[in-house]
C-alpha cells in the first residue's frame, strides 16, 4: 500500500473555495472517498482531536472552529438526520464509494488536492421518527395548527366546498380533521370556515405554551458564557442561542417547542403566498425545524453552569422582566452563515 499526502479542501454550498476548510492527510489514493471522510472526520473523540491538533492554524485559525462545524455536519449524516450530496466544484456528483485517485485536482498550484462541495438538507422529522416519534401524528398536528393560523391572523376565507382540484380543495382533509376536533366549522354568515369557541381554546393555549417557554428560556436566546474573570454577557447579539439545547436537557420536547416558537415569531408570515402549496410538503416542515438539529450547544459538562447564569440573570431583571411577545427568533448555525 502506497500512502500519498492529500489535502482535502470543503466547501458548503456556494461558498467561495478560497474560505474553504482543508486539512493534509496521508491516505492510499486507491480507498474512497467515504474512506478519506472517515478518516478526517473520525467517530472516536481521541482521533478527532488528533485531526484537530493537526490543522495549520498559522494559515488560518480558524480551522479548528471549521473542523468542529463539519464534524457536526458529518455527523448528523451518518445518524440519517440530513442528507448530503457531494459534488466536485465544476458540480459533478462525488460517489462515496468513487477512489479518492479519480477525484484528484490541483489548486493554486498546489497538486494532489480533493476539493468537496457538501450540499446538506437536514430531516428533523427522520430525527423525530427515530427518538420515539409519531412522524405522521406530528405532520397532521402542525399541517392543523399551520391552517388554524392563517385562519386567525390572516383571516384566510377558506370556502366550505371549494372547487375540485384547487389548493383550498387540496387543504379540506386537514380542515375535516380540525372539524372533528370542533375547532373549526361552518359560517352561519359566509359559505366558509370559521374558528369556533374550542378552536380558540387551542389557539389560547398554544399562545400560553409557548410564551411559557419565552419567559423560561428566552434568556438564553442571546448568552456569551463568562470565562475565567471574563462575566457571562446576555443579549449582546453576539451570543449562542443555546435554547434547543436547554429545551432537551430539561425534559421539553424540542421538536415541538421549536415549531411554536417559529409560528409565534412570525416565520410562517413569509409563506402567505405559498403556505397552501407548502403545508402538504414534509421539507417545508423540515426547514421551519431545522433548529432542533443545527444549534449552538456548550459542553455538557458546563450547561448546568450556564442554566445557573441564566436563572441568576433572571432574578437579577426580576424588576424588568423581557417582554413575552419579544422573542427572539430561533437561529440556525451554518458554515455557511
Amino acid at each position: 500500500m502506497t500512502r500519498e499526502d492529500i489535502t482535502l479542501r470543503i466547501t458548503l454550498g456556494e461558498m467561495p473555495v478560497e474560505d474553504s476548510f482543508w486539512v493534509t492527510t496521508s491516505i492510499d489514493t486507491t480507498v474512497t472517498v467515504h474512506d478519506l471522510l472517515s478518516s478526517v472526520f473520525p467517530v472516536s473523540d481521541d482521533a478527532a482531536n488528533a485531526v484537530e491538533k493537526s490543522l495549520d492554524i498559522r494559515a488560518n485559525p480558524d480551522l479548528p472552529d471549521m473542523y468542529q462545524e463539519l464534524q457536526n455536519v458529518i455527523s448528523q449524516w451518518r445518524e440519517e438526520d440530513s442528507q448530503l450530496e457531494f459534488k466536485t466544484a465544476a458540480g459533478t456528483d462525488v460517489l462515496p464509494g468513487d477512489p479518492v485517485s479519480r477525484h484528484i485536482t490541483t489548486f493554486n498550484s498546489q497538486e494532489n488536492t480533493v476539493h468537496i462541495v457538501l450540499e446538506q438538507q437536514l430531516d428533523a422529522l427522520v430525527a423525530y421518527q427515530r427518538n420515539g416519534g409519531n412522524r405522521d401524528d406530528f405532520i397532521q398536528w402542525m399541517q392543523g395548527s399551520v391552517l388554524i393560523y392563517f385562519l386567525d391572523k390572516h383571516h384566510y376565507p377558506l370556502p366550505a366546498e371549494p372547487a375540485e382540484h384547487t389548493a383550498d380543495w387540496r387543504l379540506l382533509p386537514i380542515a375535516d380533521e380540525l372539524e372533528i376536533l370542533s375547532f373549526i366549522g361552518p359560517s352561519r354568515t359566509e359559505d366558509t370556515f370559521e374558528i369556533t369557541s374550542k378552536g380558540r381554546g387551542f389557539i389560547g393555549n398554544m399562545i400560553a405554551e409557548t410564551e411559557s417557554y419565552i419567559r423560561r428560556f428566552d434568556v438564553f436566546s442571546d448568552i456569551l458564557p463568562g470565562r475565567g474573570l471574563q462575566p457571562t454577557v446576555f443579549g449582546n447579539g453576539q451570543g449562542l442561542d443555546l435554547r434547543v439545547q436547554i429545551f432537551e436537557n430539561q425534559g421539553i420536547d424540542p421538536f415541538r417547542a421549536v415549531f411554536l416558537l417559529r409560528m409565534y415569531d412570525g416565520t410562517l408570515d413569509r409563506c402567505t403566498d405559498s403556505w397552501r402549496v407548502d403545508i402538504h410538503e414534509p421539507q417545508f416542515f423540515n426547514r421551519l425545524l431545522e433548529p432542533v438539529l443545527d444549534h449552538n450547544r456548550v459542553d455538557d459538562d458546563d450547561l448546568d453552569w450556564v442554566i445557573d447564569q441564566g436563572l441568576e440573570h433572571i432574578q437579577k431583571t426580576a424588576d424588568n422582566p423581557r417582554s413575552p411577545t419579544r422573542s427572539r427568533p430561533l437561529r440556525s448555525q451554518r458554515l455557511t452563515d
